[in-house]
């Protein structure tokens, strides 16, 4: 039996859940008929955004946004002129700054306990799990990427890695394509983050953080069984694992890249 559990980093962060458990409206003829549509809408774990947020892509450029605790916007703009590869990051910090204050310094109690940070760090001044969007810019055809955060950590049995798809048959036309991925979280100790492609112009679209953004069945076998642990009950050693994987291994960045080595190496 296949367990996924998911280790809540982000205090606020909506928990999963169970694909079958998730009450979602479909089509009255799929829910009476069609069992194929409801095992596919069934299968496997739901992901939540870690915010709200909304985006428009344009000929001209690309907006993103999300409403901060004071009823203003941070607002990301990218044009033409945004080279291939940068980033343009929504923190914490942006959107609710009293949160940031308050999980950081949650953070910072957790990671002073690791003996294995390393001496470039400084842990009072660092910005421990405050990157919520990361937006990509690709080169020519490919255009404009939204890597999203989802706040925690999973693991699953041994040997069941995962697929992460864009949440079947609930959300006929949310306006974004989550790119499918298939990862082995025995392997990939980082953050868990997705991405997305919009999929819609001149247009305003809206992500809710209450509504499915990404489905996530095993592979080949299927999820059974969840298991949601609240941030204050998340071991030392998965807390940290995405600092070590990220932040601490100074060879993260050489090619082909840290996920792609150490596939190699385990087969």
């Amino acid at each position: 039996m296949t367990t996924l559990q998911f280790n809540q980093i982000l205090p606020s962060q909506k928990m999963p859940v169970l694909a079958k458990a998730y009450a979602a409206d479909i089509p009255n003829r799929a829910k009476a008929f069609c069992y194929p549509f409801k095992a596919a809408k069934n299968a496997g774990v739901y992901f939540f955004p870690p915010l709200d947020f909304e985006f428009k892509l344009t000929d001209q450029q690309f907006l993103l946004r999300a409403k901060t605790t004071d009823g203003e916007y941070k607002t990301v703009t990218i044009t033409e002129s945004c080279g291939n590869g940068e980033n343009h990051f929504i923190l914490l910090s942006d959107i609710a700054p009293s949160q940031s204050e308050k999980c950081l310094k949650t953070y910072r109690a957790r990671v002073n306990k690791d003996s294995e940070v390393p001496d470039f760090i400084d842990v009072d001044n660092f910005g421990f799990y405050e990157i919520l969007i990361n937006v990509l810019v690709e080169e020519a055809p490919f255009g404009v990427f939204i890597q999203l955060w989802l706040g925690g950590v999973v693991t699953t049995n041994p040997g069941t890695p995962l697929w992460f798809k864009q949440a079947t048959n609930i959300q006929m036309d949310p306006g974004y394509q989550c790119l499918d991925a298939i990862v082995d979280v025995s392997h990939w100790q980082g953050w868990l983050a997705i991405v997305l492609k919009p999929t819609r112009k001149d247009e305003w679209v809206s992500v809710d953080a209450n509504q499915p953004v990404c489905q996530a069945v095993g592979y080949p076998g299927a999820i059974e069984q969840l298991q949601n642990i609240p941030m204050a009950q998340v071991t030392d050693k998965l807390f940290s694992a995405p600092l070590h994987w990220h932040v601490y291994d100074c060879d993260y960045g050489m090619k082909p890249g840290k996920y792609q080595r150490t596939i190699k190496k385990a087969r």
